[in-house]
């Protein structure tokens, strides 16, 4: 009897112990494929393919500056006793700028004057007698070695009249001369004399713009210098003012700065912009590479590099990504040519592209539908 029961409980804890094994193995068993559950969607925003105007453009800051430059620098050398004008003053043409002292100018032209008019007699006087002289040659009264010598009178007291005139031209000229004035409308952008002061010859006394025509200057390096070419389009825009202005290249130099392996392109300032652009103001200068109306374009934040430097985009149709190659044309800062690969009306993911795969489920959560949500 007892044996018998011995035998009940090890079958019993045998059966026990091959349950618990059996369960065991069911829930180690793989899940079958059908039964996981789908990858989650991946948020993203799109946008549509659409028609805009493209511009290719390279940004660089200037300097507005006048657009001529005239130095003015006296032709005698004299004290100066009045400057009528100041720095950043407008001035017209013919305007005095700055005199010089001319009391021994004038003086000297008195004086000058006087010999002149000695000159101008003697050469009557001398006229007179070589004609008196010459008759009587005509009739043989007179020797040939006196009328050489009244010709030679004669053309001594000539050139005697003309050394006084040409000294009476030059002594004028330079009482002009003790006038300093401007060639041009313009304005003062330097100046550097002062009543009292000793004006030099050839020494600048001042700078004049030439005119009122402005320019941007910038330094251009020398990788994007084959890019600008004269007469190109560009806009400008100035500190302060909330308009850009269409403008052109007006000025290439024909040589880089060894240092700064930059050169010089000057573009001009339009005649619409407002006084307040001021030589000296800064500038930002675009210049329009190329200009397409009206083509296929994206965002190009859509755009995803392969491995081998390919352009694609995402695709999505039907809440799937489709990774399709496209090629690319002219690009701003926010949107790129498409010329290949889409067409008008296909949506591309442009952010949340990252976690994207060729096939991946999306959910399209663009800004309009993250306001809606907040609303509700």
């Amino acid at each position: 009897m007892k044996k018998k029961h011995l035998l009940t409980v090890a079958v019993a804890i045998i059966g026990v112990f091959l349950a618990m094994y059996g369960l065991r193995g069911k829930l180690s068993d793989p899940v079958p494929v059908s039964a996981q559950e789908s990858p989650s969607a991946v948020p993203v925003r799109t946008a549509e393919a659409g028609k805009r105007t493209i511009l290719s453009t390279l940004d660089y800051t200037g300097t507005v500056a006048p657009a001529q430059v005239v130095t003015l620098a006296p032709k005698i050398t004299g004290h100066i006793t009045s400057v009528s004008v100041g720095e950043g003053d407008s001035v017209r043409a013919g305007d005095v700028l700055i005199t010089i002292d001319n009391e021994q100018l004038q003086a000297s032209l008195a004086r000058l004057e006087a010999k002149v008019e000695q000159a101008q007699l003697n050469l009557d006087q001398q006229q007179l007698e070589f004609d008196r002289l010459a008759q009587l040659h005509e009739a043989a009264a007179i020797s040939e070695q006196q009328y050489d010598k009244a010709l030679f009178g004669l053309n001594l007291a000539a050139a005697t009249l003309k050394e006084a005139q040409a000294a009476l031209t030059e002594a004028r000229l330079n009482l002009v001369n003790t006038k300093i004035v401007a060639p041009n409308n313009g304005k003062i952008l330097q100046l550097m004399a002062e009543p009292g002061d000793l004006a030099t010859m050839g020494k600048p006394l001042l700078v004049l713009s030439g005119g009122h025509d402005l320019i941007v200057e910038t330094q251009v390096i020398e990788k994007d210098l084959a890019q600008i070419k004269a007469g190109m389009n560009t806009q400008l825009s100035f500190p302060g003012i909330n308009q850009a202005f269409t403008s052109t290249v007006n000025h290439i130099d024909p040589s880089l700065d060894p240092m700064s392996r930059s050169a010089r392109v000057k573009v001009s300032v339009p005649a619409e912009a407002p006084a307040t652009v001021l030589p000296g103001m800064s500038a930002d200068v675009t210049f329009i590479l190329a200009e397409v109306q009206e083509t296929l374009s994206i965002p190009t934040r859509a755009l995803v590099q392969t491995s081998d430097s390919e352009n694609t985009v995402f695709v999505i149709t039907d809440n799937k990504a489709k990774l399709q190659p496209v090629k690319t044309g002219i690009a701003d800062s926010a949107y790129v040519e498409i010329l290949e690969g889409i067409t008008m009306g296909d949506v591309v993911a442009t952010d949340g592209k990252e976690q994207l795969y060729n096939g991946a489920p999306v959910f399209i959560f663009n800004d309009h539908e993250a306001e809606d949500a907040q609303h509700e």
